[in-house]
């Protein structure tokens, strides 16, 4: 995520809408912060933030003043706790995506050995290819370090059968 946003972007990126606000009718403080910032940080990278830092300063400044809270408020969200948890399942919901299971990661190491190893096998570009059909498929991706795994296991599956052959 990039760290420096000027105020027209914010506006088109950061700025919540009237039926997203709904959302935020029961959450008050540091979790109603939380929330938005989660919801539009999903919204534009179709993944959670991991780390309070993965947030840049100015994010944090226009959302609290949409939601009426202190910009200070966001060091007070817990990022391990239940709540974070039901406001990411909240999120998907709305936004009509859902957690990748393992047969996701079965059905798209199976698509890569039979739609893709064949052309391409550079890992970073796979990266790329294997995110884009979670966000198609509406999944929300796996960590980058599950995607790696799985894409070089597929990798070795697909050597292992071509020198089969």
């Amino acid at each position: 995520m990039k760290r420096h946003w000027e105020v027209d972007e914010l506006i088109e990126y950061w700025t919540l809408l009237p039926d997203e606000e709904t959302l935020l009718g029961n959450k008050t403080g540091a979790n109603r912060l939380g929330f938005a910032i989660l919801l539009k940080f999903f919204q534009l990278e179709v993944k959670f933030p991991q780390h309070i830092r993965d947030i840049p300063k100015p994010v944090v400044v226009h959302l609290s003043k949409q939601v009426s809270v202190p910009s200070e408020e966001y060091h007070a969200y817990d990022w391990q706790g239940r709540s974070i948890k039901y406001h990411r399942a909240e999120i998907r919901s709305f936004l009509g995506f859902r957690k990748a299971t393992v047969s996701d990661a079965q059905e798209m190491a199976n698509w890569l050995l039979e739609q893709v190893l064949g052309h391409e096998q550079d890992v970073e570009h796979l990266e790329a290819v294997v995110i884009q059909r979670f966000r198609s498929q509406r999944i929300e991706p796996p960590t980058n370090l599950r995607i790696n795994r799985l894409i070089r296991s597929a990798l070795r599956t697909y050597e292992k059968n071509f020198f089969l052959f």
